[in-house]
Parts: C-alpha cells; structure tokens; sequence
C-alpha cells in the first residue's frame, strides 16, 4: 500500500466496502485483546496494524476467497496462515529484543 496515499483516504475506500471494514474490525479486535483496548474506527485500526499489514491482511482475503472478503475464520487458508503469521511475528520480536538486549 502506498504510503503516499493518506489515511483519510483509506477510511474513506473502507467506508464503501462495510464486509471488509467489519471484518478488519474483528480482525483488529482479536489482536487487540493482548493490549486491553477495543478499536472502534476504521481509522484507529488501520493505525494500529501500518500500512504493511494491512495490506498484507487485504491479500490474505482476497487470496483466501477467490475475491470474495467472506468471514476468514472459515477458510482453511486462514485457518493455517493465522497461528503461522502470529508465530513467526512472536519469533522475529523475540529475536528482536534479544539483539536490542546485547547492544546494552
């Protein structure tokens, strides 16, 4: 996704499609349980993931449905990419961390 392209802008292409804001919605709200805050906007959403994953997260739904942005919890390709996404995003801050550490 464009950096040059403004948030604003963004909001406003997801404001048009509301499947695929809800489903962001829901997407945000499960990652967000580890930080204890419920994300009500289209905006703070697309804040909190960067512009990186969210596309990436918009490829998996249109990839995981043929086009089509139905519920991903019931694809198989969700099913699988989800806990291996969340894993090797876990692994790369643990790696992280421990490089920050013995720069200390």
């Amino acid at each position: 996704m464009a950096e040059k392209v403004e948030t604003s802008e963004i909001v406003q292409k997801f404001k048009k499609l509301p499947e695929t804001t809800l489903l962001l919605l829901r997407y945000m709200n499960l990652a967000s349980n580890d930080v204890g805050r419920e994300i009500t906007s289209i905006k703070h959403a697309i804040t909190m993931i960067g512009r990186r994953k969210l596309s990436d997260w918009l490829m998996l739904m249109i990839y995981s449905e043929g086009g089509s942005l139905k519920d991903p919890k019931s694809d198989p390709l969700y099913i699988l990419a989800s806990p291996r996404a969340k894993n090797t995003e876990n692994l790369l801050e643990k790696i992280w961390l421990k490089k920050q550490s013995s720069f200390r």
